[in-house]
């Protein structure tokens, strides 16, 4: 299903990706993200819920001695029976 999948990739410190899992995205600018907006108006998140109603959890963590941030992004799965 769609947003079901998890993604890691490389962003800048304004958020234009250097690595995404959609190759057409390298270059952009990947504000649409709610982690990565979240990182650039500094106001940190640990979940949302996308727009096709999944929950999903992640952050931004930045590259030590550069300009550079690793975003995660997974949903969170519901439990299943046991």
């Amino acid at each position: 299903a769609k947003g079901s999948s998890a993604q890691m990739f490389l962003i800048d410190n304004l958020g234009f990706a250097l690595s995404y899992p959609d190759q057409k995205y390298v270059g952009s600018k990947t504000s649409s993200n709610p982690f990565v907006a979240a990182m650039i108006n500094q106001k940190p998140i640990d979940s949302y819920t996308s727009t096709e109603g999944v929950r999903r959890v992640g952050g931004v963590e930045r590259v030590s001695n550069s300009n550079l941030m690793i975003v995660t992004d997974a949903p969170i799965l519901a439990a299943g029976p046991s």
